[in-house]
């Protein structure tokens, strides 16, 4: 009896060792989600494929217009990316320069 208890912790222990120091040879797989207030909201997904969602015009001296306008789509948009199994990486403001002058963010999420 003792043999095969301790024959059956030794497998177990070997497993475990085994599956902790497996490697993951699954590249990960990223999003990139693009919002500029006062005009869109782009996604392009890890398969390269491009969506866009134009937005009305907004002004952010009325609150109730931004929120209607920017913050409402954007956050739907972020939820529906968390429920496709996306996870929220990084994040960056950025500020127009060269031939773009608008102001946007640019969230990275990794697919899990």
């Amino acid at each position: 009896m003792k043999k095969q208890l301790l024959l059956a912790l030794i497998l177990v222990a070997g497993l475990a060792v085994v599956l902790a120091f497996k490697n993951e040879n699954t590249p990960k797989k990223y999003l990139t989600l693009t919002f500029d207030p006062n005009h869109f909201i782009t996604v392009v997904d890890e398969l390269g494929v491009t969506h866009t969602m134009e937005l009305k015009g907004n002004s952010v001296t009325n609150s109730t217009t931004w929120i209607e306008r920017a913050q409402i789509p954007l956050t739907s948009k972020l939820n529906e990316l968390a429920s496709k199994g996306y996870k929220l990486v990084s994040s960056s403001r950025n500020y127009g320069g060269g031939n773009y002058s608008g102001n946007f963010t640019t969230y990275i999420f990794e697919k899990e």
